[in-house]
């Protein structure tokens, strides 16, 4: 499961269509819980390209040895109102597409059958990134044209479903930061992301990393 990560980038050397990018890819650290039914790998992709380094990402993957539970909820939304919102709903062919888009061929966003037989889900998951970029656009065409972004976190709270009505939200926070979330129709944090502009003098964030 996809649970949580960060992007770094670089607003001086952004990557270009044609551009030669040299990806490198290490596991930072491996960490074990429950005698080894849990398992967190983070990773470190870096993007290079001849300017330098242009992006950083991390990346968190969480690793289950048992089935999904229902009991296993989210903790309540906090109090924040939205400074707008929206409701969608994502179907099966929406995330098939984006199984596709991105060469993912695990049968848990696609295959209802195997969802529900061998990893215990209620229906097919939808892809987080998918989750993430209906977000991001959200915001983008309502507040963040014109804005550059040198970081965005996120963290995946619990799954979500094909079919199931989701909330997408966003509040500026100060200025310079933003925080996304999606909730379900009971107000329990799904996801939740924060996105960054660069501050007004020289930002390093991406060369440091």
């Amino acid at each position: 499961m996809w649970v949580g990560g960060e992007f770094l980038f670089d607003p001086e050397n952004p990557l270009r269509f044609g551009d030669n990018v040299q990806f490198e890819e290490t596991v930072e650290r491996v960490k074990s819980l429950n005698h080894n039914e849990t398992i967190f790998v983070d990773y470190n992709r870096r993007y290079v390209n001849e300017a330098g380094l242009s992006q950083v990402e991390k990346r968190r993957i969480c690793y289950l040895y048992g089935l999904y539970s229902e009991e296993e909820r989210a903790s309540p939304t906090d109090t924040i109102r939205p400074d707008e919102y929206k409701w969608i709903t994502l179907s099966k062919v929406t995330n098939f597409r984006m199984s596709a888009l991105t060469f993912n061929s695990h049968l848990l966003h696609y295959d209802e059958s195997y969802c529900k037989e061998v990893e215990g889900y209620p229906k097919v998951v939808v892809q987080a990134p998918l989750l993430f970029e209906i977000a991001l656009q959200f915001w983008l065409n309502r507040a963040g044209k014109g804005k550059d972004v040198k970081r965005i976190k996120y963290k995946v709270s619990r799954p979500v479903f094909v079919d199931q009505q989701v909330k997408v939200c966003f509040k500026e926070m100060d200025g310079r930061k933003w925080k996304l979330w999606l909730e379900d129709s009971g107000g329990e944090t799904l996801s939740m992301l924060l996105t960054e502009r660069p501050s007004a003098g020289p930002d390093k964030t991406c060369r440091a990393a």
